[in-house]
């Protein structure tokens, strides 16, 4: 007798292929008394299932079900995965990535299914982003950062700030990544292409790359379109910061600030301006009363913090330089915006330190400074550019 496939597998040969035989037993018995190991369902799996979307906690994903061949029809059921672990629930052909998601791989094994049994193939793998906070994903959507070292570096800058409860005392917040001119003028804490959201808007001479922005020293200035509110002609809660990364070996120093309708003297801002030998790090009039430091180093972070008119202090790297209270009135102007890279006015001051990153807002006291430094410096750390 000639029993057909299966015979190996059960004492009596019955199984698929037991049709050329003297008693015509055949593949009207779909399984083997020993079990249905010597069975085949005839499905193939010629093209694998394929995940697309993007990989993005809240997004969603789509799994195809892939080309199969084999008798029809054919149904399909989904299992998506994550790091190679069922997860519960998740059996259609879409899934909505969730927070346990970021930074896993996840997959998805389709199992088709005809009349003669089922067969399963996995799709690709994709490999889901870090958690990212809303506001540094609409900053770094709007500025084009595609580096993932310079989206985890900025969303842990928003993540500190906010965590410091400093994040919602920012009027504007210039990291200066991506390396061009259209990328450094979004403002981190509102990334919208107004004036109204204080985004930067460049003239003359700057020199853009990935460590920031650096101004000529002659002609560069930066206007955030932020014009200061005074109050009887002062204004005693506002702070103004700069990165330093660069010494400043000509131009007048005014690194942020705005400047007197009547004389062209500096009113708000800050300074990092050779004095003789050193460097004499210095305010303007009416933040600090011309407080001044004599430094060896112009590099590092400066903060000009005002939450009283007896409360300001001129910070460096978190350390106190220099304190003043009791500052006269001026009178009262508008029309003249905080510049970036020079103080603005009658008369505009410039200066060519490299900026790598500056804000401006309300007052910030010494605890909040001292944390604005650490988010600051994890910030530059990250991206390879502290100094």
């Amino acid at each position: 007798m000639t029993w057909g496939k299966g015979t190996t597998n059960n004492s009596i040969g019955w199984g698929k292929g037991a049709d050329s035989n003297s008693i015509s037993w055949g593949a009207v018995y779909p399984e083997s008394l020993s079990g249905d190991t010597d069975i085949q369902s005839g499905l193939s799996n010629t093209v694998a299932p394929a995940i697309s979307g993007t990989n993005e906690v809240g997004e969603v994903l789509t799994c195809t079900s892939g080309t199969w061949s084999g008798g029809t029809p054919i149904t399909y059921a989904y299992q998506w995965k994550r790091d190679g672990v069922n997860i519960g629930g998740a059996t259609n052909n879409t899934y909505t990535l969730i927070s346990a998601d970021a930074e896993t791989d996840i997959t998805c094994v389709v199992t088709a299914t005809n009349a003669e049994g089922s067969n399963s193939a996995t799709s690709n793998t994709v490999t889901i982003a870090a958690e990212g906070d809303a506001d540094a994903l609409a900053f770094i959507s709007a500025a084009g950062i595609t580096d993932p070292t310079q989206q985890s570096a900025v969303n842990q800058l928003v993540l500190d700030l906010k965590a410091a409860s400093i994040w919602t005392k920012m009027k504007a917040v210039y990291p200066f990544v991506g390396g061009s001119a259209s990328a450094h003028k979004w403002n981190l804490k509102d990334p919208q292409d107004t004036n109204g959201a204080y985004r930067l808007s460049f003239s003359g001479g700057w020199t853009h790359s990935s460590t920031g922005a650096t101004p000529n020293g002659t002609n560069a200035t930066a206007s955030t379109f932020w014009e200061m509110n005074d109050v009887a002609g002062r204004v005693d809660n506002f702070h103004m910061s700069y990165y330093s990364r660069t010494q400043n070996p000509s131009g007048d120093g005014w690194v942020i600030g705005r400047g007197d309708t009547n004389d062209g003297d500096p009113l708000y801002g800050l300074a990092i301006k050779r004095g003789g030998s050193n460097l004499r790090i210095f305010d303007p009039a009416n933040l600090f009363y011309r407080i001044s430091s004599t430094e060896t180093d112009g590099r590092g972070f400066y903060v000009g913090s005002a939450t009283a008119n007896n409360a300001r202090v001129f910070y460096k790297n978190a350390g106190s330089i220099g304190s003043g209270s009791s500052v006269s009135a001026h009178a009262t102007f508008t029309g003249y915006p905080v510049y970036l890279g020079a103080m603005n006015g009658p008369t505009v001051l410039y200066q060519n330190n490299e900026c790598g990153f500056s804000s401006f807002g309300d007052g910030l006291n010494g605890t909040e400074v001292t944390a604005l430094n650490n988010a600051v410096t994890t910030f530059q750390t990250t991206l390879s550019r502290n100094v």
